[in-house]
Order: structure tokens, then C-alpha cells, then sequence
């Protein structure tokens, strides 16, 4: 498939069948309906036809994955200046796919020793048994470094 914008990141909702879209700097969400085939059924539809605005501005998401129950979780990051300096924050955002609006924001005050918010790229979180494990590769260099975090879940 082509597509007149560059795509930053894409999900499978794999209960309506559909493929979401951000787009770079995640200022616009794009959906591509699928056919039974696993195939894009509106592919011909233009941009401005599939164009949905991203109503978030706190942070550009980077990488999102999905989660189940038209759900997905977005990491990302922003950069805010004042008075000539300049802070990176990174977070996450739980977005429902019924409204494309967060229900959930939440910052990540983790920054890597390059000075990058742990969500500046990729990331992976996971359940494991009463923790929640994140894992993030924030820097864009060979000498990349996976971190890992735990978070305990309180009952």
C-alpha cells in the first residue's frame, strides 16, 4: 500500500480489523479498514478522507502498541523550552480507538544517560505476574542500551 503522508507508527486492532495510524510527529491518526483477506479495503481513500487529529499535544508519540478492547498504549516524547532552557519529557498515553481521544496520560520521568526521555524510541511493556515490566531503547547510536523497568502492582 501507498500513502501520501509518512507513518510513524501503525497498530493492528485486531477486534475491528482495522489498522491505526499515527502519523510523524503524531499529529494525525489514520484507520485502514481490512478485508478478510488481511488486505487494506479502503486503500484508495486519500488522506484527508482517513484524516483524524490527534486532540493530544503534551507529547509526539514514537511507538504504540496494541492492547486489547480498542485500546492502545503511545509513548513518545516533547520538547518544552522557557527562558532559553530546555526540558525533554517522555510518557505514555492510553488511547481509546471508539474516539481516538487519551483516556489515560501519564509523564515517564525516566531520562537515559544521553539526556533522551526513556520513550524518545521503541519501547515493549508486559505483565508479569504482580509487576508491570517496561522496556525501552531511548538513543539512536551504537551504543544503544536496553533498559528495563518494574513496577509493582498494588492490589
Amino acid at each position: 500500500m501507498h500513502f501520501k503522508d509518512h507513518i510513524g507508527g501503525i497498530v493492528h486492532n485486531t477486534e475491528a480489523n482495522t489498522l491505526f495510524g499515527i502519523s510523524w510527529g503524531s499529529r494525525n491518526f489514520y484507520q485502514w479498514k481490512l478485508n478478510n483477506k488481511g488486505q487494506v479495503s479502503n486503500n484508495s481513500a486519500s488522506p484527508e478522507e482517513l484524516l483524524i487529529i490527534n486532540p493530544s499535544f503534551y507529547i509526539d508519540y514514537q511507538d504504540c502498541h496494541y492492547l486489547g478492547k480498542d485500546l492502545v498504549l503511545c509513548s513518545g516524547l516533547q520538547r518544552y523550552s522557557n527562558n532559553n532552557q530546555t526540558i525533554r519529557l517522555g510518557g505514555f498515553d492510553l488511547i481509546s480507538l471508539k474516539d481516538y481521544r487519551p483516556i489515560h496520560q501519564v509523564p515517564i520521568r525516566l531520562w537515559s544517560p544521553t539526556g533522551l526521555p526513556m520513550t524518545s524510541n521503541p519501547f515493549w511493556i508486559e505483565s508479569i505476574a504482580e509487576k508491570i515490566r517496561a522496556y525501552f531503547v531511548p538513543d539512536d547510536d551504537k551504543a544503544s542500551t536496553l533498559f528495563i523497568y518494574d513496577a509493582l502492582l498494588k492490589p
